[in-house]
């Protein structure tokens, strides 16, 4: 089966230094396991936001971001291979969001889950 997902994705950063082009890899299952670690540190109130409304995610997010802000960063190092370093000093906000992006995106982490479903559904109907 092939698979119609890119293997790479680039983000573009501004630093200090001038723009920096960032390339996102696909990820090997070892550090998916690395990533699904971290994620189990992660509070699940940070993990609420995915059912808040924009408005919501507005007001919450600067409380959510400092309750868990180490294992976040740590949590991006692992999925971008860029260091912790790097994401602290030269990465802004938005360009994070960017790299969760192209992260999400290139791992089709959607595809996974949706596959995983259907996996479930055809061993639970056994």
């Amino acid at each position: 089966m092939s698979s119609s997902l890119p293997k790479t994705k680039k983000v573009i950063i501004s630093t200090p230094k001038g723009a920096r082009e960032i390339v996102i890899s696909k990820m090997p299952l070892g550090k998916y396991a690395q990533v699904m670690e971290k994620l189990k540190v992660i509070p699940r109130s940070i993990l609420s936001i995915v059912d808040m409304e924009s408005d919501q995610i507005i007001v919450n997010l600067p409380n959510l971001m400092a309750e868990c802000w180490s294992d976040i960063v740590e949590t991006l190092s692992i999925a971008s291979g860029l260091p912790v370093e790097v994401l602290e000093n030269e990465v802004g906000m938005e360009e994070a969001v960017d790299i969760v992006i192209a992260v999400i995106e290139v791992n089709g982490f959607f595809n996974i889950a949706q596959k995983g479903q259907a996996l479930w559904a055809k061993i639970g109907s056994r």
